[in-house]
């Protein structure tokens, strides 16, 4: 995963964020706009200067020069004298240039300019993303989860995401993920029909009603059963719901209610509850419908009905809704009917109709949940965790919860001992700083042979190997062991010590190096160490005279040097938490004895799920608690 093709990395620039991601991964949803935007025919279409520029030939060098605006003339006669051919062109520096008669500073300058933005393009091109690149980046990690997960991915739900962005990242994933495809990508409600953009408008209302941090599906008439009594097995006594039907001509609507449902036969107030269409016979818009006043007849309650709102059924699910259509619709009794719409009919096109679905969701305000994705501090948390000397006390330390209810301030209490707990920890590794610093000497005075240089979806990494490889039998431990990093960098190993024969075999195989400069390899019988030495005097002395073939041989070995000496390794994972692996990975090397795993309170709120699922797909099983064990379990993965 990590050793990727060059021709399988894209580079995006996402309205001015840039992002580097593998085509397969974007293409890992078939039939989406992603994959057809990536697939091989379209990335060849937009993409011709990354695969014809190399090839032009002498005539189309001339051409581009005379068609460049800033190029003076004379420089594309320069060009269509000597033969200049892409492939030369795109080596050519100032003393190539100089070379080839060029010789006014400020035309080299335009010229040396002009070649180098062709080279630019021609290696790593930037694909324009004209989309939020919060959204964008949010889809990139699903994407990724989706990949490296398989059988244990989820879809986001709207609680991943923030309250500002929500619409925007539910129009974005229509976009891409256009029907079905959308909800493998968010899925808020786990429904089984609305669309991204419907859920989002749904939550939307509902926050305007409870802190929502906990959607769970209670009950799907298709997979539960169409009996009233199977529904009240289900719902009843479930707290705060939303219940949402789809009829067979395919429109949308629904209630919620904060007051749980019974099967006593009674009417009951539900204060907070309201009506919604998402798609209705008369075409009005999404609309969320209020109750005309806070009375005791808001829902009904009666075993042998469905989901009913209001003394006059506003809203009435049947029995076995499915195959009669005995459900009804006549908003305007307990809850407002929308202004120009007939009370009956507007939602359906009739007062009756036959159901399709039925989904009854719960909708909670998880105490601890609400807690943690909490965005506002409240004045009895601390504005400051800045770790102090241990004789100070902070806010964090001496503020009580005493006006709180027990099951609360029992909560809070204890994420004030766990902060407490964790600021110690803090100042642990702040102890061990001088232990840390040997660590990072000892590490920068390693054999280079233990250095691995990582390039993390655009974050650059230096960690040895030995780092990477401490936790036995994990996936790191193997991508990384002597026989993997040999087959994979076979140039570092062995370049600088390739036979003359090796050096010659190098050259015909190249298809940037003329075959005659292959022949003179080999008459000089040059090695890989003088190879590697070679400087553009010595490829003159060599016999290597044409300014052009000097810039492709120079460049040539320029990059095999490079490949000899730093060669970044892709790692296709959140730089965020790989990091903090790479961390604490460095910390079990160093501390041994004092190491401690971390836990949720060290992984920022936002990163937690892809933090364990990340250190699940390197340390699987067992493993995974020496790096992540949020609850100090002997037996949970990261991700449970």
């Amino acid at each position: 995963m990590s050793f990727s093709s060059k021709k399988d990395i894209v580079y995006l620039n996402v309205r001015g964020t840039f992002m580097i991601v593998k085509r397969s991964t974007l293409r890992i949803i078939k039939d989406s706009k992603l994959e057809r935007q990536f697939d091989d025919s379209a990335w060849t279409d937009q993409h011709p200067d990354k695969l014809s520029s190399k090839k032009w030939s002498y005539e189309e060098v001339t051409g581009w020069a005379k068609r460049h605006a800033e190029i003076p003339d004379e420089v594309a006669v320069i060009f269509e004298e000597n033969k200049v051919n892409g492939l030369e062109l795109l080596a050519l520096g100032r003393d190539d240039l100089k070379e080839l008669g060029i010789q006014r500073p400020g035309t080299l300058a335009l010229v040396t300019k002009a070649i180098t933005d062709l080279r630019t393009r021609s290696q790593n091109q930037y694909v324009f993303i004209d989309h939020s690149a919060y959204c964008f980046g949010k889809i990139i990690d699903q994407l990724r989860l989706m990949a490296m997960c398989k059988e244990d991915y989820a879809p986001l739900t709207l609680i991943d995401i923030h309250e500002m962005e929500q619409e925007t990242f539910a129009k974005t994933v229509d976009f891409y993920f256009p029907g079905d495809l959308a909800r493998r990508i968010l899925k808020p409600f786990n429904s089984a029909f609305l669309t991204s953009e419907q859920t989002c408008k749904l939550f939307e209302w509902l926050s305007e009603h409870e802190e929502v941090s906990n959607i769970r599906l209670l009950y799907r008439a298709s997979r539960d059963g169409w009996q009233a009594s199977q529904f009240h097995s289900k719902c009843d006594n479930q707290g705060p719901t939303v219940t949402i039907v789809r009829t067979t001509g395919n429109y949308i609507f629904g209630g919620f209610c904060d007051t749980p449902w019974t099967s006593d036969g009674e009417y009951r107030s539900s204060p907070k509850a309201f009506l919604f269409t998402l798609k209705c016979h008369s075409g009005l818009c999404p609309t969320k419908m209020m109750q005309t006043s806070v009375s005791c007849s808001a829902v009904y309650h009666y075993s042998r009905y469905g989901p009913t709102f209001g003394d006059n059924h506003d809203i009435y699910i049947a029995d076995n809704a499915n195959s009669n259509a005995s459900s009804y619709t006549n908003v305007g009794s307990a809850y407002e009917c929308p202004p120009g719409q007939t009370s009956n009919a507007f939602l359906t096109g009739s007062q009756n109709f036959q159901a399709a679905e039925v989904e009854v969701f719960s909708v909670a305000a998880d105490m601890w949940g609400s807690f943690l994705y909490a965005d506002k501090t409240t004045k009895h948390q601390p504005e400051s965790t800045e770790v102090v000397g241990s004789e100070d006390k902070t806010d964090m330390e001496t503020i009580t919860f005493d006006e709180f209810p027990n099951d609360i301030d029992t909560l809070m209490s204890e994420e004030q001992e766990a902060l407490t707990n964790a600021k110690k920890e803090l100042q642990k590794v702040k102890d061990n700083m001088e232990k840390e610093e040997d660590f990072i000497k000892k590490m920068s005075f390693s054999s280079k042979k233990d250095i691995v240089y990582l390039n993390v979806r655009g974050t650059f990494m230096i960690v040895k190997r030995s780092t990477l490889r401490i936790i036995k039998d994990s996936k790191l431990e193997r991508q990384f062991d002597d026989s993997a990093w040999t087959d994979q960098h076979p140039d570092k190993l062995s370049s600088k010590k390739w036979s003359y024969e090796e050096v010659t075999g190098w050259a015909k195989r190249h298809a940037e190096i003329p075959d005659e400069v292959a022949v003179i390899f080999e008459e000089n019988k040059v090695n890989g160490l003088e190879l590697l030495a070679l400087g553009r005097d010595d490829l003159k002395e060599l016999g290597i005279q044409r300014p052009g073939t000097l810039a492709l041989v120079t460049k040539a070995i320029t990059d095999l040097r490079t490949r000899s000496q730093n060669q970044y390794v892709f790692i296709d994972h959140s730089a965020y938490c790989f990091g903090k692996i790479i961390d604490q990975l460095r910390l079990m090397a160093m501390c041994k004895e004092d190491y401690a795993p971390l836990t949720l309170i060290d992984i920022h709120e936002m990163e937690q799920e892809t933090f364990a699922k990340t250190v699940d797909f390197y340390f699987p099983g067992d493993l995974a608690q020496l790096i992540f064990n949020p609850f100090n379990s002997s037996f949970l993965t990261s991700e449970q």
